[in-house]
Protein backbone atom coordinates (compact mmCIF):
# COMPACT_ATOMS: atom_id res chain seq x y z
CA UNK A 1 0.00 0.00 0.00
CA UNK A 2 1.29 3.33 -1.23
CA UNK A 3 1.22 6.48 1.56
CA UNK A 4 -0.73 8.80 -0.66
CA UNK A 5 -3.45 8.62 -3.10
CA UNK A 6 -0.74 10.78 -5.42
CA UNK A 7 1.93 7.85 -5.03
CA UNK A 8 -0.89 5.29 -6.59
CA UNK A 9 -1.70 6.89 -9.51
CA UNK A 10 1.87 7.62 -10.01
CA UNK A 11 2.62 3.54 -9.94
CA UNK A 12 -0.51 3.11 -12.18
CA UNK A 13 0.40 5.58 -15.03
CA UNK A 14 4.08 3.85 -14.79
CA UNK A 15 2.03 0.57 -15.34
CA UNK A 16 -0.04 1.38 -18.00
CA UNK A 17 2.80 3.46 -19.85
CA UNK A 18 5.06 -0.06 -19.48
CA UNK A 19 2.47 -1.95 -21.09
CA UNK A 20 1.59 0.62 -23.79
CA UNK A 21 5.51 0.51 -25.11
CA UNK A 22 6.00 -2.89 -25.04
CA UNK A 23 2.73 -3.24 -27.31
CA UNK A 24 4.32 -0.47 -29.59
CA UNK A 25 7.23 -2.44 -29.97
CA UNK A 26 5.48 -5.32 -30.73
CA UNK A 27 3.74 -3.61 -33.68
CA UNK A 28 7.07 -2.30 -34.56
CA UNK A 29 8.80 -5.75 -34.72
CA UNK A 30 5.75 -6.94 -36.91
CA UNK A 31 5.56 -4.53 -39.56
CA UNK A 32 9.46 -4.25 -39.59
CA UNK A 33 12.30 -6.68 -40.17
CA UNK A 34 12.08 -10.13 -38.72
CA UNK A 35 16.14 -10.06 -38.45
CA UNK A 36 15.62 -8.09 -35.22
CA UNK A 37 12.98 -10.22 -33.56
CA UNK A 38 13.80 -14.09 -34.28
CA UNK A 39 12.88 -14.85 -31.20
CA UNK A 40 9.70 -13.55 -30.39
CA UNK A 41 6.77 -15.19 -30.59
CA UNK A 42 5.21 -13.87 -33.24
CA UNK A 43 7.88 -14.15 -35.48
CA UNK A 44 7.85 -17.99 -34.81
CA UNK A 45 4.28 -18.14 -35.48
CA UNK A 46 4.00 -16.22 -38.82
CA UNK A 47 7.33 -17.94 -40.20
CA UNK A 48 5.81 -21.65 -39.32
CA UNK A 49 2.42 -20.67 -40.85
CA UNK A 50 4.18 -19.28 -44.05
CA UNK A 51 6.52 -22.51 -44.23
CA UNK A 52 3.21 -24.99 -43.56
CA UNK A 53 1.24 -23.00 -46.51
CA UNK A 54 4.04 -22.05 -48.77
CA UNK A 55 2.73 -24.45 -51.39
CA UNK A 56 -0.67 -22.83 -50.80
CA UNK A 57 -1.18 -19.25 -52.80
CA UNK A 58 -3.50 -17.90 -49.98
CA UNK A 59 -0.38 -17.51 -47.19
CA UNK A 60 -0.21 -14.01 -47.34
CA UNK A 61 -4.19 -13.45 -46.78
CA UNK A 62 -3.52 -15.62 -44.09
CA UNK A 63 -1.07 -13.95 -42.51
CA UNK A 64 -2.61 -11.15 -42.60
CA UNK A 65 -6.11 -12.28 -41.11
CA UNK A 66 -3.91 -13.94 -38.23
CA UNK A 67 -2.75 -10.57 -37.67
CA UNK A 68 -5.70 -8.68 -38.05
CA UNK A 69 -7.01 -11.44 -35.46
CA UNK A 70 -4.02 -11.31 -32.95
CA UNK A 71 -4.19 -7.62 -33.20
CA UNK A 72 -7.57 -7.26 -32.19
CA UNK A 73 -7.34 -10.08 -29.38
CA UNK A 74 -4.21 -7.88 -28.08
CA UNK A 75 -6.62 -4.86 -28.33
CA UNK A 76 -9.12 -6.87 -26.35
CA UNK A 77 -6.63 -8.27 -23.80
CA UNK A 78 -5.69 -4.58 -23.12
CA UNK A 79 -8.86 -2.94 -22.87
CA UNK A 80 -10.00 -5.49 -20.36
CA UNK A 81 -6.84 -5.17 -18.77
CA UNK A 82 -7.28 -0.93 -18.67
CA UNK A 83 -10.77 -1.93 -17.27
CA UNK A 84 -9.26 -4.43 -14.84
CA UNK A 85 -6.73 -1.65 -14.05
CA UNK A 86 -9.86 0.81 -13.99
CA UNK A 87 -11.38 -1.16 -11.64
CA UNK A 88 -8.88 -2.06 -9.21
CA UNK A 89 -7.47 1.61 -8.97
CA UNK A 90 -10.97 2.77 -8.34
CA UNK A 91 -11.57 0.06 -5.54
CA UNK A 92 -8.51 0.88 -4.59
CA UNK A 93 -9.18 4.63 -3.76
CA UNK A 94 -12.02 3.11 -2.76
CA UNK A 95 -10.29 1.45 0.28
CA UNK A 96 -7.83 4.13 0.36
CA UNK A 97 -10.46 7.01 0.65
CA UNK A 98 -12.14 4.08 3.18
CA UNK A 99 -9.03 3.73 5.37
CA UNK A 100 -8.29 7.46 4.86
CA UNK A 101 -11.61 8.47 6.68
CA UNK A 102 -11.21 5.45 9.14
CA UNK A 103 -7.78 6.91 10.12
CA UNK A 104 -9.40 10.83 10.04
CA UNK A 105 -11.92 9.39 12.26
CA UNK A 106 -9.77 7.76 14.42
CA UNK A 107 -7.26 10.57 14.68
CA UNK A 108 -10.23 12.70 15.31
CA UNK A 109 -11.51 10.32 18.21
CA UNK A 110 -8.09 9.83 19.51
CA UNK A 111 -7.93 13.85 19.27
CA UNK A 112 -11.06 13.89 20.80
CA UNK A 113 -9.90 11.34 23.43
CA UNK A 114 -7.00 13.79 24.43
CA UNK A 115 -8.70 16.71 24.43
CA UNK A 116 -11.21 15.39 27.16
CA UNK A 117 -8.13 13.59 28.91
CA UNK A 118 -6.31 17.05 28.73
CA UNK A 119 -9.56 18.94 30.32
CA UNK A 120 -10.48 16.17 32.83
CA UNK A 121 -6.91 16.69 33.63
CA UNK A 122 -7.16 20.36 33.43
CA UNK A 123 -10.21 20.25 36.05
CA UNK A 124 -8.87 17.61 38.21
CA UNK A 125 -6.06 19.21 38.97
CA UNK A 126 -8.02 22.55 39.38
CA UNK A 127 -10.14 20.72 41.39
CA UNK A 128 -7.47 19.43 43.18
CA UNK A 129 -6.15 22.59 43.52
CA UNK A 130 -9.15 24.30 44.25
CA UNK A 131 -9.72 21.49 46.90
CA UNK A 132 -5.82 21.52 48.28
CA UNK A 133 -6.64 25.42 49.19
CA UNK A 134 -9.59 25.09 50.63
CA UNK A 135 -8.29 22.49 53.00
CA UNK A 136 -5.41 24.15 53.53
CA UNK A 137 -6.69 27.39 54.82
CA UNK A 138 -8.92 25.82 56.92
CA UNK A 139 -6.40 24.00 58.56
CA UNK A 140 -4.34 27.63 58.83
CA UNK A 141 -7.00 28.79 59.91
CA UNK A 142 -7.71 25.91 62.88
CA UNK A 143 -4.13 26.97 63.67
CA UNK A 144 -4.05 29.90 63.67
CA UNK A 145 -7.39 30.22 65.87
CA UNK A 146 -5.67 27.37 68.11
CA UNK A 147 -2.05 29.74 68.46
CA UNK A 148 -4.15 33.12 69.24
CA UNK A 149 -6.09 31.08 71.50
CA UNK A 150 -2.92 29.86 72.97
CA UNK A 151 -1.43 32.79 73.02
CA UNK A 152 -4.48 34.78 74.68
CA UNK A 153 -4.21 32.07 77.43
CA UNK A 154 -0.53 32.45 77.55
CA UNK A 155 -0.81 36.24 77.67
CA UNK A 156 -3.87 36.41 79.95
CA UNK A 157 -2.18 34.03 82.31
CA UNK A 158 1.12 35.87 82.55
CA UNK A 159 -1.18 39.13 83.13
CA UNK A 160 -2.93 37.52 85.90
CA UNK A 161 0.25 36.17 87.23
CA UNK A 162 1.79 40.19 86.89
CA UNK A 163 -1.45 41.21 88.89
CA UNK A 164 -0.88 38.68 91.35
CA UNK A 165 2.91 39.64 91.97
CA UNK A 166 2.22 43.72 91.43
CA UNK A 167 -1.02 42.38 94.49
CA UNK A 168 1.58 40.96 96.53
CA UNK A 169 4.57 43.57 96.16
CA UNK A 170 1.56 46.14 97.00
CA UNK A 171 0.99 43.91 100.05
CA UNK A 172 4.41 42.98 100.88
CA UNK A 173 5.40 47.10 100.41
CA UNK A 174 2.33 48.08 102.36
CA UNK A 175 3.45 45.61 104.85
CA UNK A 176 7.01 46.90 105.39
CA UNK A 177 5.40 50.26 104.85
CA UNK A 178 3.73 50.16 107.98
CA UNK A 179 6.65 48.31 109.94
CA UNK A 180 8.83 50.87 108.84
CA UNK A 181 6.18 53.10 110.22
CA UNK A 182 5.85 51.36 113.06
CA UNK A 183 9.66 51.20 113.66
CA UNK A 184 9.63 55.28 112.83
CA UNK A 185 7.02 55.58 115.18
CA UNK A 186 8.91 53.46 117.87
CA UNK A 187 12.51 55.13 117.18
CA UNK A 188 10.77 58.54 117.44
CA UNK A 189 9.36 57.41 120.38
CA UNK A 190 12.10 55.93 122.03
CA UNK A 191 15.08 57.91 120.31
CA UNK A 192 16.12 59.49 123.71
CA UNK A 193 16.94 55.87 124.41
CA UNK A 194 17.86 53.70 121.57
CA UNK A 195 19.89 54.60 118.42
CA UNK A 196 19.51 52.23 115.27
CA UNK A 197 22.32 51.08 112.92
CA UNK A 198 22.02 51.62 109.66
CA UNK A 199 23.66 48.88 108.22
CA UNK A 200 22.31 46.07 110.48
CA UNK A 201 18.95 47.85 112.04
CA UNK A 202 20.06 46.53 114.95
CA UNK A 203 19.32 48.59 118.33
CA UNK A 204 22.00 50.57 120.29
CA UNK A 205 21.70 51.74 123.66
CA UNK A 206 22.12 55.75 123.51
CA UNK A 207 23.48 55.99 126.97
CA UNK A 208 26.62 54.24 125.87
CA UNK A 209 26.26 54.59 121.96
CA UNK A 210 28.38 58.05 122.61
CA UNK A 211 30.90 56.79 124.81
CA UNK A 212 31.67 54.00 122.15
CA UNK A 213 32.34 56.58 119.29
CA UNK A 214 28.99 55.93 117.22
CA UNK A 215 30.05 52.16 116.57
CA UNK A 216 27.08 49.47 116.14
CA UNK A 217 27.78 46.92 119.14
CA UNK A 218 26.51 44.70 116.94
CA UNK A 219 28.18 44.51 113.46
CA UNK A 220 30.75 47.17 113.76
CA UNK A 221 29.38 49.57 111.60
CA UNK A 222 30.51 53.13 111.66
CA UNK A 223 27.60 55.29 111.87
CA UNK A 224 27.92 59.25 110.71
CA UNK A 225 29.31 61.27 114.28
CA UNK A 226 28.71 64.91 114.70
CA UNK A 227 31.77 67.08 115.03
CA UNK A 228 31.33 68.20 118.51
CA UNK A 229 31.52 64.16 119.44
CA UNK A 230 34.48 63.64 117.66
CA UNK A 231 36.68 66.73 118.67
CA UNK A 232 35.52 65.86 122.29
CA UNK A 233 36.22 61.97 121.69
CA UNK A 234 39.30 62.88 119.95
CA UNK A 235 40.99 65.78 121.54
CA UNK A 236 42.73 65.62 125.09
CA UNK A 237 39.86 67.34 127.58
CA UNK A 238 40.80 71.01 128.51
CA UNK A 239 42.77 71.67 124.81
CA UNK A 240 40.41 72.69 122.95
CA UNK A 241 40.85 76.07 121.66
CA UNK A 242 38.16 77.14 118.34
CA UNK A 243 39.48 79.47 115.74
CA UNK A 244 36.91 81.50 113.71
CA UNK A 245 34.53 80.21 115.21
CA UNK A 246 31.98 83.32 114.57
CA UNK A 247 32.88 83.30 110.83
CA UNK A 248 29.08 82.39 108.92
CA UNK A 249 27.96 82.51 104.91
CA UNK A 250 26.51 85.23 103.46
CA UNK A 251 24.48 85.15 99.99
CA UNK A 252 27.46 85.84 97.73
CA UNK A 253 25.49 85.45 94.29
CA UNK A 254 21.68 86.08 95.74
CA UNK A 255 20.71 82.63 95.40
CA UNK A 256 17.00 81.81 94.17
CA UNK A 257 15.66 78.38 94.71
CA UNK A 258 11.98 76.99 94.86
CA UNK A 259 12.60 76.03 98.45
CA UNK A 260 13.44 78.41 101.12
CA UNK A 261 16.19 81.00 100.53
CA UNK A 262 20.11 80.50 100.77
CA UNK A 263 19.89 82.88 103.57
CA UNK A 264 17.19 81.20 105.71
CA UNK A 265 18.57 77.32 104.67
CA UNK A 266 21.47 78.58 106.74
CA UNK A 267 20.06 79.95 109.31
CA UNK A 268 17.78 76.59 110.06
CA UNK A 269 21.06 74.74 109.93
CA UNK A 270 22.05 76.92 112.21
CA UNK A 271 19.70 76.15 114.76
CA UNK A 272 19.31 72.91 114.23
CA UNK A 273 22.82 71.92 114.56
CA UNK A 274 24.33 74.47 116.81
CA UNK A 275 26.84 75.58 114.18
CA UNK A 276 28.39 78.10 112.08
CA UNK A 277 29.08 76.21 109.06
CA UNK A 278 29.70 72.74 108.38
CA UNK A 279 33.09 72.98 109.74
CA UNK A 280 34.69 73.55 113.21
CA UNK A 281 38.68 74.16 113.48
CA UNK A 282 40.62 75.27 116.52
CA UNK A 283 43.78 74.14 118.05
CA UNK A 284 44.09 71.12 120.74
CA UNK A 285 46.62 68.86 121.79
CA UNK A 286 46.43 64.85 121.08
CA UNK A 287 48.12 62.45 124.00
CA UNK A 288 49.75 65.50 125.15
CA UNK A 289 50.86 66.89 121.29
CA UNK A 290 49.84 69.96 119.66
CA UNK A 291 47.61 69.67 116.62
CA UNK A 292 45.38 72.15 114.37
CA UNK A 293 42.46 70.26 113.82
CA UNK A 294 39.56 70.98 111.46
CA UNK A 295 36.44 68.48 111.78
CA UNK A 296 33.79 69.25 109.32
CA UNK A 297 30.11 68.05 109.74
CA UNK A 298 27.85 66.31 107.51
CA UNK A 299 25.07 67.91 109.50
CA UNK A 300 25.03 71.19 108.28
CA UNK A 301 24.12 70.97 104.58
CA UNK A 302 26.01 67.71 103.83
CA UNK A 303 29.33 69.22 105.00
CA UNK A 304 28.97 70.93 101.68
CA UNK A 305 31.87 73.68 101.26
CA UNK A 306 31.42 76.91 100.66
CA UNK A 307 32.95 80.54 100.97
CA UNK A 308 33.23 79.76 105.03
CA UNK A 309 34.72 76.64 104.93
CA UNK A 310 37.37 77.38 102.86
CA UNK A 311 38.53 80.41 104.46
CA UNK A 312 38.25 78.69 107.73
CA UNK A 313 40.80 75.78 106.36
CA UNK A 314 43.09 78.25 105.03
CA UNK A 315 43.02 80.08 107.51
CA UNK A 316 43.81 76.84 110.24
CA UNK A 317 46.90 75.76 107.59
CA UNK A 318 48.23 79.16 107.99
CA UNK A 319 48.19 79.55 111.79
CA UNK A 320 49.88 75.93 111.95
CA UNK A 321 52.40 76.99 109.45
CA UNK A 322 53.55 80.06 111.54
CA UNK A 323 53.57 77.85 114.71
CA UNK A 324 55.01 74.62 112.65
CA UNK A 325 51.58 72.29 114.19
CA UNK A 326 50.47 68.99 112.57
CA UNK A 327 47.60 69.83 111.18
CA UNK A 328 44.69 67.04 110.88
CA UNK A 329 41.44 67.62 108.96
CA UNK A 330 38.40 65.24 109.36
CA UNK A 331 36.52 65.24 106.00
CA UNK A 332 32.58 64.71 105.75
CA UNK A 333 31.62 66.20 103.09
CA UNK A 334 29.14 65.82 99.78
CA UNK A 335 31.24 68.70 97.94
CA UNK A 336 31.36 71.96 96.75
CA UNK A 337 28.18 74.11 98.06
CA UNK A 338 26.14 75.13 94.66
CA UNK A 339 24.10 77.44 96.62
CA UNK A 340 27.71 79.91 96.55
CA UNK A 341 28.42 78.81 92.61
CA UNK A 342 31.73 79.42 91.83
CA UNK A 343 32.88 80.90 94.74
CA UNK A 344 32.62 77.47 96.48
CA UNK A 345 34.99 76.08 93.70
CA UNK A 346 37.66 78.43 94.44
CA UNK A 347 38.15 77.49 97.80
CA UNK A 348 39.89 74.51 96.25
CA UNK A 349 42.42 75.95 94.75
CA UNK A 350 42.80 78.17 97.94
CA UNK A 351 43.29 75.40 100.46
CA UNK A 352 45.65 73.60 97.62
CA UNK A 353 47.82 76.65 97.37
CA UNK A 354 48.16 76.92 101.32
CA UNK A 355 48.66 73.41 102.13
CA UNK A 356 51.46 73.52 99.54
CA UNK A 357 53.39 76.00 101.09
CA UNK A 358 52.77 74.09 104.42
CA UNK A 359 53.66 70.89 102.86
CA UNK A 360 56.44 71.69 99.87
CA UNK A 361 58.00 75.08 101.80
CA UNK A 362 57.99 74.42 105.90
CA UNK A 363 58.15 70.95 105.07
CA UNK A 364 55.73 70.07 107.79
CA UNK A 365 52.84 67.34 108.48
CA UNK A 366 49.50 67.25 107.04
CA UNK A 367 47.20 64.22 108.38
CA UNK A 368 44.12 63.33 106.14
CA UNK A 369 40.78 61.51 108.04
CA UNK A 370 38.29 60.33 105.09
CA UNK A 371 34.88 59.71 106.96
CA UNK A 372 31.93 58.52 105.11
CA UNK A 373 30.66 60.29 102.91
CA UNK A 374 33.50 61.82 101.33
CA UNK A 375 32.89 63.38 97.86
CA UNK A 376 33.32 66.15 95.19
CA UNK A 377 35.31 69.08 95.71
CA UNK A 378 36.49 68.09 98.71
CA UNK A 379 38.27 64.38 97.51
CA UNK A 380 39.12 66.34 94.92
CA UNK A 381 41.41 68.92 96.89
CA UNK A 382 42.80 68.93 100.14
CA UNK A 383 41.22 65.33 101.24
CA UNK A 384 43.27 63.85 98.67
CA UNK A 385 46.72 65.99 99.33
CA UNK A 386 47.47 64.74 103.33
CA UNK A 387 51.20 63.37 103.31
CA UNK A 388 49.26 60.11 105.15
CA UNK A 389 45.79 59.80 104.01
CA UNK A 390 43.80 57.54 107.10
CA UNK A 391 40.22 55.90 106.12
CA UNK A 392 37.04 54.86 108.25
CA UNK A 393 35.98 51.57 107.73
CA UNK A 394 33.03 51.03 105.27
CA UNK A 395 33.35 54.89 104.60
CA UNK A 396 32.08 56.12 101.20
CA UNK A 397 34.54 58.14 98.98
CA UNK A 398 34.39 59.01 95.69
CA UNK A 399 34.42 62.09 93.14
CA UNK A 400 31.45 61.14 91.59
CA UNK A 401 28.29 59.70 93.34
CA UNK A 402 27.20 55.78 91.36
CA UNK A 403 24.55 57.31 90.33
CA UNK A 404 25.88 60.32 88.14
CA UNK A 405 28.73 58.15 87.06
CA UNK A 406 26.35 55.96 85.31
CA UNK A 407 23.67 58.77 83.82
CA UNK A 408 27.27 60.10 82.29
CA UNK A 409 28.89 57.05 80.87
CA UNK A 410 25.91 54.98 80.41
CA UNK A 411 27.87 51.91 82.50
CA UNK A 412 26.66 50.33 85.67
CA UNK A 413 29.04 50.67 88.22
CA UNK A 414 29.65 47.49 90.68
CA UNK A 415 28.49 47.48 94.18
CA UNK A 416 30.78 48.13 96.92
CA UNK A 417 33.46 49.68 94.28
CA UNK A 418 33.48 53.28 96.04
CA UNK A 419 33.78 51.61 99.81
CA UNK A 420 36.96 52.29 101.28
CA UNK A 421 38.14 48.60 101.37
CA UNK A 422 37.87 48.37 97.84
CA UNK A 423 39.80 51.37 97.22
CA UNK A 424 42.31 50.27 99.73
CA UNK A 425 42.97 47.73 97.64
CA UNK A 426 43.62 50.11 94.77
CA UNK A 427 46.44 52.06 96.43
CA UNK A 428 43.65 55.45 96.84
CA UNK A 429 44.93 55.97 100.48
CA UNK A 430 47.20 54.78 102.94
CA UNK A 431 45.56 52.51 106.09
CA UNK A 432 41.79 51.67 107.74
CA UNK A 433 41.50 52.28 110.79
CA UNK A 434 38.99 51.85 113.22
CA UNK A 435 37.52 55.10 115.24
CA UNK A 436 38.14 53.94 118.21
CA UNK A 437 41.85 53.37 117.50
CA UNK A 438 42.11 56.40 116.17
CA UNK A 439 43.90 58.11 118.60
CA UNK A 440 46.55 56.05 119.09
CA UNK A 441 47.78 55.67 115.59
CA UNK A 442 47.76 59.81 114.94
CA UNK A 443 49.90 60.10 118.34
CA UNK A 444 52.36 57.24 117.13
CA UNK A 445 52.34 58.82 113.42
CA UNK A 446 53.13 62.22 115.20
CA UNK A 447 56.29 61.47 116.89
CA UNK A 448 57.19 59.49 114.08
CA UNK A 449 57.48 62.69 112.10
CA UNK A 450 59.35 64.51 115.27
CA UNK A 451 56.14 65.88 117.36
CA UNK A 452 56.35 65.05 120.36
CA UNK A 453 54.21 65.91 123.28
CA UNK A 454 54.43 69.00 125.56
CA UNK A 455 56.13 69.84 129.08
CA UNK A 456 53.13 70.13 131.47
CA UNK A 457 54.65 73.71 132.01
CA UNK A 458 55.15 74.54 128.35
CA UNK A 459 52.24 76.33 126.62
CA UNK A 460 51.31 76.78 123.26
Amino acid sequence: MYDTQSGWNNHINSCIDSYLRFEVSINSSISGSTNNYSDSYFYNFICTENRNSSESGRSSKRTRKNFNDFHEEVESDFHEEVEFHEEVESDFHEEVESDFHEEVEFHEEVESNDFNEEVESDFNEEVESDFNEEVESDFNEEVESDFNEEVESDFNEEVEFHEEVEFHEEVESDFHEEVESNDFNINQKYKHLWVQCENCYGLNYKKFFKSKMNICEQCGYHLKMSSSDRIELSIDPGTWDPLDKDMISIDPIDFRSKEEPYGDRIDSYQRRTGLADAIQTGIGQINGIPVAIGVMDFQFMGGSMGSVVGEKITRLIEYATNRSLPVIIVCASGGARMQEGSLSLMQMAKISSASSNYQSDKKLFYVSILTSPTTGGVTASFGMLGDIIIAEPNAYIAFAGKRVIEQTLKKVIPEGSQVSEYLFHKGLFDPIVPRNLLKGVLGELFQLHGFFPLNPSSKM
